[in-house]
């Protein structure tokens, strides 16, 4: 997501956001300082929305990173997202294996 409050807009490393990837796990490893921006992002839960109603969009070796996860983990968060759980719940709790189902308001999976 791209604005004057947006980490990403504002990095001096944009390809940060488009690790060279194609897995899940290498495009955590390779993208980690864009993940920890955005974990500090203020409009993090707005990228992670617009993300959401976009269809995220691309093909399982796109691992872009946009809001702090990988193209194949938005891709895995959108079902939870389409079943009704919230952007803030998909936010939380995150641990380093990606999304935690359930969010952090939920009972768990």
């Amino acid at each position: 997501m791209s604005g004057p409050l947006s980490r990403c807009a504002n990095s001096p490393t944009p390809d940060a956001w488009e690790p060279e990837a194609t897995t899940i796990a290498k495009a955590r490893r390779v993208g980690e300082d864009a993940i920890g921006a955005c974990g500090w992002c203020p409009v993090r839960a707005e990228c992670l929305e617009r993300e959401m109603r976009a269809g995220v969009l691309g093909t399982d070796r796109d691992q872009r990173i946009r809001a702090g996860f990988t193209g194949g983990e938005l891709r895995q968060m959108r079902a939870l997202w389409l079943a009704g759980t919230s952007v803030l719940d998909l936010l939380w709790p995150i641990d380093e294996d990606g999304p935690t189902r359930g969010g952090a308001r939920g009972s768990g999976a």
